[in-house]
Protein backbone atom coordinates (compact mmCIF):
# COMPACT_ATOMS: atom_id res chain seq x y z
CA UNK A 1 0.00 0.00 0.00
CA UNK A 2 1.54 3.37 -0.78
CA UNK A 3 0.08 5.16 2.18
CA UNK A 4 2.50 2.69 4.13
CA UNK A 5 5.48 3.00 2.20
CA UNK A 6 5.02 6.70 2.42
CA UNK A 7 4.99 6.56 6.03
CA UNK A 8 7.85 4.50 6.74
CA UNK A 9 9.91 6.94 4.30
CA UNK A 10 8.67 9.51 6.55
CA UNK A 11 9.55 7.51 9.33
CA UNK A 12 12.96 6.49 8.84
CA UNK A 13 14.04 10.32 7.67
CA UNK A 14 12.81 11.60 11.04
CA UNK A 15 14.65 8.83 12.92
CA UNK A 16 17.90 9.76 10.90
CA UNK A 17 17.27 13.59 11.40
CA UNK A 18 17.35 12.51 14.80
CA UNK A 19 13.43 13.38 15.56
CA UNK A 20 12.14 9.52 17.47
CA UNK A 21 9.21 11.25 18.47
CA UNK A 22 7.85 12.20 15.07
CA UNK A 23 9.50 8.81 13.82
CA UNK A 24 7.33 6.93 16.17
CA UNK A 25 4.48 8.77 15.34
CA UNK A 26 5.03 7.33 11.73
CA UNK A 27 5.06 4.03 12.93
CA UNK A 28 2.27 4.20 15.07
CA UNK A 29 0.13 5.46 12.00
CA UNK A 30 1.10 2.11 9.84
CA UNK A 31 0.69 0.27 12.61
CA UNK A 32 -2.94 1.34 12.89
CA UNK A 33 -3.12 -0.16 8.84
CA UNK A 34 -0.93 -2.86 9.52
CA UNK A 35 -0.55 -4.15 13.20
CA UNK A 36 1.98 -6.98 12.01
CA UNK A 37 4.19 -4.42 9.55
CA UNK A 38 7.53 -5.20 10.83
CA UNK A 39 10.00 -2.47 9.01
CA UNK A 40 7.29 -0.23 11.22
CA UNK A 41 7.73 -2.21 14.27
CA UNK A 42 11.70 -2.13 13.83
CA UNK A 43 12.06 1.81 13.13
CA UNK A 44 9.51 2.17 16.25
CA UNK A 45 12.19 0.19 18.28
CA UNK A 46 14.80 2.93 16.89
CA UNK A 47 12.68 5.65 18.14
CA UNK A 48 11.81 3.99 21.25
CA UNK A 49 15.55 3.38 21.81
CA UNK A 50 16.85 7.05 20.76
CA UNK A 51 14.37 8.40 23.77
CA UNK A 52 16.17 6.33 26.50
CA UNK A 53 13.22 3.50 26.86
CA UNK A 54 15.59 0.65 26.17
CA UNK A 55 12.74 -1.91 27.64
CA UNK A 56 9.77 -0.47 25.37
CA UNK A 57 12.28 -0.52 22.23
CA UNK A 58 13.07 -4.50 23.20
CA UNK A 59 9.43 -5.26 23.14
CA UNK A 60 9.09 -3.79 19.32
CA UNK A 61 12.45 -5.76 18.28
CA UNK A 62 10.77 -9.07 19.63
CA UNK A 63 7.85 -8.49 17.80
CA UNK A 64 9.53 -7.89 14.69
CA UNK A 65 11.43 -10.44 15.21
CA UNK A 66 8.28 -12.72 15.86
CA UNK A 67 6.65 -11.51 12.36
CA UNK A 68 9.79 -11.38 10.27
CA UNK A 69 12.77 -13.59 11.77
CA UNK A 70 14.76 -12.89 9.08
CA UNK A 71 14.16 -9.47 9.26
CA UNK A 72 16.77 -7.48 11.03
Amino acid sequence: MEAIVGLLSHADNAIMAGKPVEAGAFCMKVLEIDPRNARALDIFGDALNQQGKREDAAVQYRKALQIAPSHS
